[in-house]
């Protein structure tokens, strides 16, 4: 029996991806599947305990920090041990209190690590609940990103979402298109590295960013009732993504001769692709190995 039980939802970038560090407007979704936190108080002060459970219902990590220092005591994985000791080691210097008996504090995930949905971002939601630190702050603390992630966790919702002078503004919105049954997530399993992506990004020099062009592009996608539309405002966006970053779009690599559209979320090249829907799509990317295929319906809360 665990003491405080958390749950926040997974989120899927539709647009903004990097730009959002620079201003402009990121359409966010939540998606069905999230993560819980569990937290249970021990009757000792030796050690904190943390065990993490897969979609499967299997431990894929498992760790104990000292109840004084937090050093690792035991860990099965020594990078994300090291992730979850920061964490820990936050929390305790804002809210010591928090840490005054031995706790075994559990995760499950919904969705497969590997799917990039939110694994940090739903954590670090979960946690600013259990321990009401700001959860802006908290993130901050954690990551260089925008924070859109965070926000479409807590929250449950589809978001507008921007930086302004550097803190959140936050839009909520319902984004329900009349063509939805015409759009899939493909699985690409090419999961990037949010915070070495946005490093990446961040490095780049001499590039003027048109805010005011991909923010009327992300109002556009928000307006049109017509599949044609919005296929055709996202093959613009990513062209102009495609310049900025000087990467090829997903389509224009991998997938030329598909008549639909291919949209990269998030990390480009990295976990799922949007894709509108054509005559034989199941079979073409079947046969080029992409065989995890989600209606938009099953995916978006």
């Amino acid at each position: 029996m665990y003491d405080y039980c958390f749950y926040s939802n997974g989120k899927i970038l539709l647009t903004g991806e990097y730009i959002l560090l620079k201003g402009a407007l990121g359409l966010a979704l939540p998606t069905k599947k999230g993560q819980f936190l569990l937290i249970k108080k021990l009757n000792h002060n030796k050690y904190f305990y943390w065990v993490s459970i897969n979609e499967k219902k299997e431990i894929f990590f498992k760790a104990y920090f000292n109840f004084f220092s937090l050093n690792i005591l035991y860990c099965s994985n020594i990078k994300i041990a090291l992730y979850i000791q920061n964490i820990l080691k936050i929390i305790k210097k804002i809210k010591p209190f928090i840490f005054n008996i031995g706790l075994k504090i559990k995760t499950i995930l919904e969705f497969p690590l590997n799917w990039g949905l939110g694994s940090s971002s739903t954590l670090i939601c979960n946690i600013s609940k259990w321990t009401k630190i700001n959860l802006y702050y908290l993130f901050k603390k954690i990551s260089n990103g925008s924070g859109y992630d965070v926000y479409c966790s807590l929250y449950g919702s589809s978001l507008l979402y921007n930086l302004k002078n550097n803190k959140p503004n936050i839009n909520f919105i319902y984004f329900n298109p009349p063509f939805k049954k015409k759009l899939y997530f493909i699985y690409l399993n090419k999961k990037k590295n949010t915070e070495e992506e946005i490093i990446f990004f961040l490095k780049k020099k001499n590039n003027i960013i048109p805010i005011d062009l991909f923010n009327n592009f992300t109002k556009e996608i928000l307006k049109t009732k017509k599949l044609n539309i919005f296929e055709n405002v996202l093959f613009l966006y990513e062209k102009e993504i495609s310049k900025i970053l000087n990467i090829k779009c997903i389509k224009e690599k991998y997938f030329k001769n598909y008549q639909g559209i291919v949209k990269s979320l998030g990390a480009w090249g990295g976990d799922f692709a949007l894709v509108s829907k054509r005559k034989g799509m199941k079979n073409y990317f079947y046969k080029k190995g992409y065989n995890i295929i989600i209606p938009f319906e099953k995916m978006i809360l």
